[in-house]
């Protein structure tokens, strides 16, 4: 007697249910490795790592998440230039793959800050902070990449904010060196 709908719909959850597990491994175990890769500056080995597992699991916002640290730290350290974009690449597909999540998008402003790339690294803090309004080290972040670009007023409004929600010695120290006297 050939199994009944429920039986196929069983089957085929709990198939699906297990390559959804497996996926979840491979990319947990790809990430500790990519991560003791990096702790030794070993940045090919890492990418090669997280690369593979996202071929099985390509929608796994974290690793790209750690793929673009991969970047972007071969970029800093190894002075990589190829690395920036790809980090920044990595990064976007991040945010796009957790829409609801500030830490791909704050990211994302960290490296274009790093780069110099003050505008860009300002619209992807507001992007962060929208979706995360009540971090302190977000609004200090994204004050300190205007204070870089020379934007005192929207710098002190930022340290101001975040010192509304947490008083921190970057807060206090940004009213003393930047605050009308």
């Amino acid at each position: 007697m050939p199994p009944t709908i429920p039986v196929l719909a069983s089957a085929a959850l709990c198939a699906a249910l297990g390559i959804t597990a497996l996926q979840g491994f491979t990319v947990g175990r790809a990430r500790t490795e990519a991560t003791l890769a990096r702790q030794d500056g070993r940045y090919d080995d890492a990418r090669r790592v997280l690369t593979a597992a996202l071929r099985a699991a390509p929608d796994a916002w974290q690793a790209w998440s750690d793929l673009a640290l991969t970047a972007r730290s071969a970029w800093v350290f190894q002075q990589q230039p190829g690395q920036l974009a790809q980090s920044l690449d990595a990064y976007r597909r991040a945010a796009a793959l957790n829409p609801d999540s500030a830490v791909p998008r704050a990211e994302l402003a960290r490296t274009l800050m790093v780069a110099g790339r003050f505008g860009e690294a300002g619209s992807a803090y507001r992007d962060a902070l929208s979706r995360d309004p009540h971090s302190p080290g977000l609004h200090v972040a994204y004050a300190q990449t205007l204070e870089a670009a020379q934007d005192v007023p929207g710098a002190l409004a930022q340290y101001r904010a975040a010192g509304a929600i947490d008083a921190n010695e970057y807060s206090q120290d940004a009213e003393r060196r930047l605050g009308t006297p």
